[in-house]
């Protein structure tokens, strides 16, 4: 259970001790309490220490004792000898609460439906109901399993199209055990193509794929009180998105009233030149899953993008980049991951100043986005940021975000990146 984590000992007395704690955002930020635990123990009841060492008393109900958890650890001793017992009662503990044992996402499919998929997080059977669009469906659940209920038929679709879904959904384990959320986002498809798409940016095959528009302006008012964009002239941006069975072709066009020159020599911080582009994938589509507000998980990527030189020079050829953020190696080829620097040298891309701005094209082949595949109805978040820096700042302020969510940034929400789903 990703929301807790527990490790179980011996000590140098032969006692059992087992060291537990929630590992949630919201509870190491004090915006929500943790998960709570019903552990039922055999024999005489452990002692229950906290992360200072003082003994709290607890209570018992036949055996069995609830247990609150919190971001610290909470470490329970038994007597010499029980580890093994200690170690059983937790293994058979029950975790109330079913936002805590439930996995609750809505998606869409290659053929136009939306269906509600529900996952069960324990090693434990479960069994409740799913409503929502007009919907009631009972469902069991075993350890680690997950159901899909169809919410809508099939239905055709249009690439070049963004599609739009917004309604509550209720999945209900007992009478007042549930999770009730609405779920929202933005999802479009992406054609495939059978010839490998051109780096080179005015290629006429590019014209044969769907261009969007990205308007969403996010701008930072840390450091001042208001951000002068959106004006006439100001920045604006396009992209195209299409795929083959080895690579995934984005292509953004970006149109800039004024360059700001960077000189930037660090390529951790391509963020900080004008134009760059941050490209974003949550390879499991599982951000709205959990309810997670903020914050990134294990199948998530960043990717930056920039001008071809550090002295400010824009000039055209291959972009910069820099995989800032990467999945868990292990589901993404384990060792046969590119590493970080092989990224930045082997990544085939294309960058060209133009008289209104500058084009990108990039080709991510599947080594780079694994797990995401490239196969028809395969899914993933995906997700724009382009940097305006006005002449004169330090650091860009403003820019055009892909996100969902009106005046936001991509990075660190992945809650509202939009999904792309594969089709051909």
């Amino acid at each position: 259970l990703k929301s807790i984590r527990g490790y179980a000992f011996t000590d140098h007395k032969n006692r059992g001790l087992v060291a537990i704690w929630a590992t949630v955002d919201g509870v190491d930020n004090g915006t929500e309490r943790g998960p709570q635990m019903l552990v039922k123990f055999k024999g005489k009841l452990p002692e229950f220490i906290d992360l200072m060492g003082n003994k709290r008393e607890v209570k018992a109900e036949n055996g069995a004792v609830k247990i609150q958890l919190t971001s610290a650890p909470l470490f329970i001793r038994s007597e010499p000898g029980t580890v093994k017992d200690l170690v059983a009662a937790f293994h058979n503990a029950q975790i109330l609460g079913a936002r805590n044992v439930l996995d609750v996402n809505v998606l869409p499919k290659v053929d136009g439906s939306i269906e509600a998929v529900v996952s069960n997080k324990t090693d434990q059977k479960l069994a409740g109901t799913i409503k929502a669009a007009s919907i009631s469906k009972p469902f069991k659940l075993n350890k680690e399993a997950k159901v899909e209920v169809a919410l809508t038929s099939p239905r055709k679709t249009k690439f070049g199209t963004i599609y739009k879904w917004n309604n509550p959904i209720e999945v209900m384990l007992g009478k007042d055990d549930k999770v009730n959320r609405t779920i929202d986002f933005e999802y479009f498809y992406v054609p495939y193509t059978a010839k490998p798409l051109p780096l080179n940016p005015d290629a006429p095959e590019w014209k044969k794929i769907p261009v969007f528009d990205i308007t969403n302006w996010y701008t930072s008012t840390r450091r001042v009180k208001y951000v002068k964009h959106g004006y006439k002239g100001d920045l604006g941006a396009t992209y195209q998105a299409a795929w083959d069975k080895d690579s995934l072709y984005i292509r953004i066009v970006i149109k800039d009233d004024d360059h700001a020159e960077t000189k930037q020599y660090s390529y951790r911080g391509l963020y900080n030149f004008d134009n760059c582009v941050e490209v974003y994938f949550d390879t499991g589509v599982n951000a709205r899953a959990d309810g997670r507000e903020k914050g990134y998980d294990r199948d998530d990527y960043r990717y930056d993008f920039a001008p071809t030189t550090f002295d400010g020079n824009r000039k055209s050829g291959r972009a910069q980049i820099y995989r800032l953020r990467e999945v868990y190696h292990q589901i993404a080829g384990g060792i046969e991951m590119p590493t970080k620097q092989e990224v930045m040298d082997n990544f085939q891309s294309s960058f060209k100043r133009t008289k209104e701005g500058v084009v990108y094209v990039l080709k991510f082949e599947q080594k780079y986005i694994e797990p995401f595949m490239l196969k028809n109805g395969s899914m993933s978040g995906f997700a724009l940021y382009i940097h305006d820096k006005v002449p004169g700042q330090k650091y860009p302020i403003k820019g055009l975000s892909s996100s969902s969510r009106k005046g936001s940034h991509c990075n660190e929400y992945p809650k509202y990146w939009p999904v792309m789903i594969l089709k051909k």
